[in-house]
This record gives C-alpha cells, sequence and structure tokens, in this order.
C-alpha cells in the first residue's frame, strides 16, 4: 500500500517549513541582537550628572551616531563613514577639553595615547567577537579577503584561462539569476541593518575612549 505513495509532495513541503522555522527564529535572534547592541552603545553612567564636559561630549558622540543612521544609501558601507565621522568626533571633543590648545588632539601624553588606542582597539574586537551582527561583518569581510585572494590565484591557473571565453558568455545569465535570487536580498538586507547599528556602536565605544584620554581619566588611572 504504501509503495503506491508519492513521498516527493511531503517531503518537499517538510523541508520547506523546516526552512521557515530556521529562517523566522534566525530572524528573531538577530533582531534581538540589534535591539540589545542600540542599547549598550554608550553606558549612561559613564556621564555624571555634575559635569558638563562630559555631557558635552556625549551629545557629539550622539549627534555622530544620528548623522551615520540618517544616511540615505540603501546598501551603506560599513567602514567608509567611520573614517569620515572618527576623526571629527575626537576632534570636537578634544576642543572642549583643551579649548585654548592650538592642536587640541595632541595635547595628551604618547603614553596616554597608546593606552586609548589599546583600549579601543580591545572594545572593538570584543564587541565583533560577542555580537552576532559583529561576527556577520567579520565573517564577510574574511570571505570578501579570501575570495581575492583565490581569484588572483585561479586566474594564473591554464585551464581558467582557456574557459574564460565560455564564462564570459555565460556570465550575464549567472548575474541575472544571483540577482533575482532571495538568498541574495536577504544577505542583503542583514548586512544593511548590521551596518546601520555597528557604526553607532564603534563610534559609541571610541567616544568613550576619547572622552576617558582627553578629560585626563586615562592618566590618573596610569598613576594608580
Amino acid at each position: 500500500m504504501f509503495q503506491d505513495l508519492n513521498w516527493t509532495v511531503p517531503f518537499v513541503l517538510g523541508f520547506l517549513f523546516a526552512v521557515i522555522i530556521w529562517l523566522g527564529f534566525a530572524i528573531t535572534r538577530f533582531w534581538l541582537d540589534i535591539r540589545k547592541t542600540k542599547k549598550e552603545i554608550l553606558n549612561d553612567d559613564f556621564i555624571n550628572e555634575d559635569d558638563e564636559l562630559k555631557h558635552s561630549a556625549r551629545q557629539l558622540i550622539t549627534e555622530s551616531q544620528n548623522s551615520l543612521r540618517m544616511t540615505k544609501q540603501i546598501n551603506p558601507d560599513w567602514l567608509s563613514p567611520l573614517l569620515n565621522e572618527i576623526p571629527v568626533l575626537i576632534e570636537g571633543i578634544a576642543k572642549l577639553y583643551y579649548p585654548e590648545n592650538p592642536d587640541p588632539v595632541k595635547a595628551p601624553k604618547i603614553g596616554e595615547f597608546t593606552r586609548a588606542v589599546e583600549l579601543a582597539a580591545t572594545d572593538i574586537a570584543n564587541f565583533l567577537q560577542n555580537r552576532r551582527i559583529g561576527r556577520l561583518v567579520d565573517f564577510s569581510a574574511g570571505r570578501a579577503f579570501r575570495g581575492y585572494e583565490r581569484g588572483k590565484k585561479m586566474a594564473d591557473n591554464p585551464f581558467i584561462r582557456l574557459c574564460t571565453p565560455i564564462y564570459k558568455t555565460v556570465r550575464p545569465v549567472v548575474q541575472v539569476l544571483r540577482h533575482n535570487s532571495p538568498l541574495t536580498w536577504v544577505g542583503l538586507a542583514t548586512s544593511n541593518a548590521a551596518a546601520r547599528v555597528l557604526q553607532p556602536s564603534i563610534i559609541g565605544i571610541i567616544g568613550k575612549r576619547a572622552i576617558q584620554l582627553y578629560s585626563g581619566e586615562l592618566d590618573r588611572n596610569m598613576e594608580t
């Protein structure tokens, strides 16, 4: 009796149902991680109620974070906006604490600079390793680098050179299939969300260490 049953349709439906459940669970965990990360971008306990300079520095950090969130680019690069925002933020914080110095960014000691950079680098590394969105970007960067290295090796392969005319012929078809693939758009949306949360988070981390640097807290901690 069971030999006459067609198990293809139930198997496909069961597989699709399992994939939908897995995707829903992954998206939910990712969304919860984004919410938790947004709340922990910069701890308010770090700012003393009576410290006006720290409040002003915190405002500079918030404005920098908001400028990154307001970008209208559909698929923003997560690194280049940071390279534009971080120097402006650090210079603004330095001017708050050294308003009369002609070059306030270089006002602290070299040892303090070294310690601040070390602490900021450690904070960012821990953030990328311990947060799911951080691991996503770290994985994407590593995959891109490995793909670049693999492409360089394949370009020198005689067999690949022989197949190049064939690949150029079928490449438009492959590009259309990849563009219309749901996985491509899901990955694009995921990386987009991760970038928009990562950028303000890293700004918060660096801004917090910059406040400690220019307020003299690092110098006091190094002396104790």
